[in-house]
C-alpha cells in the first residue's frame, strides 16, 4: 500500500533496523498458594488464560494454554521452582499507528511532514530523507522504554512489580540530525 524504501516525486527515503533495546523479561514469581497465580505488588493476580488448538495436517490437534501478565506473554514457566519468564515490548499496543505512520512517510510532502510522521513510529527504525530541495535527515524511532535506574540490561527485570518501566521517551529525545554541517549522513546495517 505505500513505499517503505525509494522516492516520490521530490524526495526519497530509507529505513533500516535501529536495533533498540525495547524488549525486556521479567521474572514472576508464582503464588506458592496458588500455582494458577503470581505476584504482582504484594496480591495474588490470575494468570490471563486462553487455550489455542493448532490444527496440525495428518497429525492430531496440538492444544497450547496461552498465558500473560501485566508485562506480556508468558514463555517459560516452572510451577515446582515458582517462576515463570514473561516479556514486555515497548510497541504492545502501538502496532497499527506504527504501520499507518510508516505507510504515510511515502506520502510526505515535506521534511516537516515526514519528521512528524517518524513520531509514530513504535518499532525501531533508522529513517532517513533527502528532499529536492537539499534536505537530508535521520531520524532514529522507536519506543524505547525508561527503564528503573541500576537495572542489568543482560539480567531479566523483578516481576513483583518494583521494576516498572516510569514510561517511553519522548521521539524528540531520539537520536536525529537534519542538514548536518559535513553536508551528509551514513547508516548501515550488515
Amino acid at each position: 500500500p505505500g513505499v517503505l524504501i525509494g522516492r516520490g516525486p521530490n524526495f526519497l527515503m530509507s529505513i533500516t533496523s535501529g536495533i533498540l533495546d525495547n524488549v525486556d523479561t521479567f521474572i514472576e514469581t508464582i503464588d506458592p498458594k496458588r500455582p494458577t497465580r503470581y505476584l504482582f505488588h504484594g496480591r495474588s493476580r490470575s494468570f490471563e488464560r486462553r487455550v489455542e488448538t493448532i490444527h496440525v495436517s495428518g497429525r492430531p490437534d496440538v492444544v497450547q494454554e496461552v498465558l500473560r501478565t501485566v508485562y506480556g506473554p508468558v514463555f517459560f514457566i516452572d510451577r515446582t521452582a515458582g517462576v515463570a519468564f514473561s516479556r514486555q515490548a515497548s510497541f504492545r499496543g502501538r502496532e497499527l499507528e506504527a504501520a499507518a505512520a510508516i505507510v504515510n512517510l511515502g506520502f510526505a510532502h515535506s521534511l516537516k511532514q515526514f519528521d512528524a510522521f517518524t513520531r509514530h513510529v513504535a518499532p525501531s527504525l533508522n529513517l532517513h530523507y533527502a528532499d529536492a530541495d537539499g534536505n537530508i535527515a535521520y531520524f532514529h524511532r522507536g519506543a524505547r522504554p525508561r527503564r528503573p535506574r541500576n537495572t542489568d540490561p543482560r539480567l531479566p527485570l523483578d516481576g513483583r512489580g518494583s521494576m516498572e518501566w516510569a514510561g517511553i521517551v519522548p521521539s524528540r529525545q531520539m537520536p536525529s540530525v537534519v542538514n548536518p554541517k559535513r553536508g551528509f549522513i551514513t547508516n548501515w546495517n550488515n
